[in-house]
């Protein structure tokens, strides 16, 4: 199945569905006394194993995650191309000229995705930099005021960020410590590519990790 067939495929459902109602059997079948997986079923589809599930020597573990969480996940470990939009960027502390990028994703070298929220950008000969080193321009000249709208939370470091869309808070283990943190993500962009600012904390001193994310809008002006 292609994309453009999945999506003609979901034209067909009402788009005011919420994912997060639906429920998807996921079953996973273990053999007893070995640890190898034998087969695995997403809903009534078998995406792994033989033929023949569920044996007399088996042991079956079943979970019902919501359907939009499943659809994250998948979305964000599809290694494909995508379509982008360029920017028209120039270096920092520079008077060169503005010159078009567009977002990429490398992979570090065990083939594992990059460290989350860094963004890194790719000109038209192939030379990768990072967002901090880069300036983004509108029409052929420097930005002067920038208005941001987004919800800041804070993480477990006491971290504060400004995002682009409201954020879901996640449990992650800590570095293989067995010691669990959390944090905020969000599936949206602003139209730079970032998902999300840093902000002073002080801005915010009420704001814990525990606190509901707060619609903001901040205006940046430069003199």
């Amino acid at each position: 199945m292609t994309i453009k067939k999945f999506i003609e495929e979901l034209s067909k459902y009402p788009e005011d569905i919420d994912l997060k109602d639906v429920r998807i059997r996921l079953a996973v079948e273990k053999e007893i006394g070995y640890k190898r997986i034998k087969s695995v079923y997403l809903g009534g589809y078998r995406i792994v194993g033989g033929a023949t599930p569920f044996g007399s020597n088996s042991v079956v573990l079943e979970r019902f995650p919501n359907l939009g969480d499943v659809a994250k996940s998948l979305l964000a470990n599809l290694k494909l191309p995508r379509k982008e939009r360029a920017m028209k960027v120039k270096l920092k502390g520079t008077s060169g000229a503005p010159f078009d990028v567009i977002e990429v994703y490398p992979e570090t070298y065990n083939g594992e995705p990059t460290i989350p929220f860094v963004q890194y950008f790719c000109d038209e000969e192939g030379t990768i930099y990072k967002d901090e080193l880069l300036e983004f321009v509108t029409d052929g000249r420097l930005q002067t005021t920038a208005t941001i709208k987004g919800w800041v939370a804070v993480d477990d470091f006491d971290n504060a960020y400004i995002y682009h869309s409201k954020p879901t808070q996640r449990c992650k283990e800590f570095c293989d410590t067995g010691d669990y943190i959390t944090d905020w993500v969000c599936d949206t962009k602003y139209p730079n590519g970032k998902r999300r600012y840093v902000i002073d904390k002080h801005l915010f001193p009420d704001l814990t990790p525990e606190s509901e994310p707060l619609k903001v809008r901040i205006q940046i002006t430069l003199e």
